[in-house]
């Protein structure tokens, strides 16, 4: 798949996630957690685990269905990536989660909230990302400046598009 650019095709290439730590995204719903209802928030940071392995396993410790667990959004694997899940737990006391281990996953945060998170029900996400092996060269700085100043297409390679694009067949629909 031949992606465009916005800033014209660069003159070097650098490696993206080389490592996981090198693409950090924290999520940010807009919103807080209200404190109290029926559904048990969970803030979690994954290194190298994949969203929804994680809360198929946080739905399983406490003994509800996936279907009663929901996220905002999935977020990318090779990544250290903060993110909220909540679980559908009416009238059942919040569960400790110090004995919850999944290798990669630390809890942060435990609550209660009034309603279901959902997918697309944020505001969006932070990104901290670190390119390795480009070196700094007056183009890099003109091409760094007019991303400050206009932004870029919302995608890093082709996992926007889904697998083998069809998200974007989909969306041409």
């Amino acid at each position: 798949m031949e992606l465009a650019y916005l800033h014209t095709r660069p003159e070097q290439y650098a490696r993206l996630k080389a490592e996981c730590a090198d693409f950090i995204v924290k999520e940010n719903l807009g919103y807080e957690m209200s404190g109290d209802g029926e559904f048990v928030a969970v803030k979690v940071r994954k290194t190298d685990c994949n969203t929804l392995f994680v809360g198929e396993k946080l739905a399983q410790f406490v003994g509800i269905s996936e279907r009663n667990m929901g996220y905002a959004g999935l977020k990318d694997r090779k990544a250290v990536t903060e993110q909220w899940f909540c679980l559908h737990m009416p009238g059942q006391p919040t569960p400790d989660f110090r004995s919850f281990q999944l290798e990669g996953v630390d809890i942060l945060e435990v609550t209660r909230h009034n309603r279901k998170i959902r997918t697309g029900s944020l505001e969006g996400n932070h990104f901290e990302i670190l390119l390795r092996g480009a070196k700094e060269t007056d183009e890099l700085n003109v091409r760094l400046n007019n991303i400050k100043q206009c932004g870029f297409p919302n995608y890093f390679t082709e996992q926007r598009f889904g697998r083998d694009g069809h998200n974007l067949t989909q969306a041409l629909r």
